[in-house]
């Protein structure tokens, strides 16, 4: 049953506050981008934004980075327009990296590990099991020294490469098995140093 005590309560505060001017009436109730100066909206927390779009973000994050002296993500840059050189970023390493990565989603990569895979019938040439997680192994030449031998930088040289695209060369390992191998992540340097001679 309702309780007529609340409707009456809630009556006479109307009343009281009726003819009142807003407090917060004529004041500005939004805070200006800190890049262009529009108009921002609150997030989540309730709190306002420092910037009104994602590309005044990406600029506020550009200055900051320039007056404290650090390099800001060259990413953003290329998405936004933002003038900054890649090779003034402080983890350039003269472009290996990026090879590494058109390599492994190339088209041929993937061509590569199915052709593989059916070879091996989907299964862990070490443990013996079958299906789940499996990966592509470079046996007994690791992938990293095909690189360095065959001295690829690009792309191109490394569609060129037949080494690189050899099946003999490949061995199918279930995620287990493969952090075992000693070619595994940062292992090749030491696979370098004991067994560059054996290659």
């Amino acid at each position: 049953m309702d309780n007529p005590k609340i409707y009456k309560s809630i009556e006479n505060l109307r009343f009281a506050n009726l003819g009142r001017t807003p407090w917060n009436k004529g004041k500005r109730t939004f805070k200006p981008c800190l890049i262009c100066g529009k108009q921002t909206r609150r997030g989540k927390d309730g709190q306002y934004r420092k910037t009104c779009s994602a590309k005044c973000e990406v600029l506020l994050r550009v200055k900051i980075a320039k007056e404290k002296g650090y390099s800001p993500p060259s990413q953003l840059g290329k998405k936004w327009g933002v003038d900054y050189p890649i090779e003034n970023h402080n983890w350039w390493k003269g472009g290996i990296t990026p090879v590494r990565g058109q390599i492994w989603h190339h088209p041929l990569t993937c061509q590569w590990r199915e052709t593989v895979f059916k070879r091996d019938n989907y299964t862990c040439q070490l443990c013996g099991k079958r299906g789940g997680r499996l990966c592509v192994d470079h046996f007994p030449k690791p992938f990293s020294i095909i690189l360095r031998d065959n001295n690829i930088k690009s792309l191109e040289d490394a569609i060129n490469c037949k080494e690189l695209w050899d099946t003999n060369n490949g061995r199918t390992l279930c995620v287990e098995c493969h952090r075992l191998t000693p070619t595994y992540g940062y292992n090749t340097r030491f696979y370098k140093e004991n067994y560059a001679t054996t290659i």
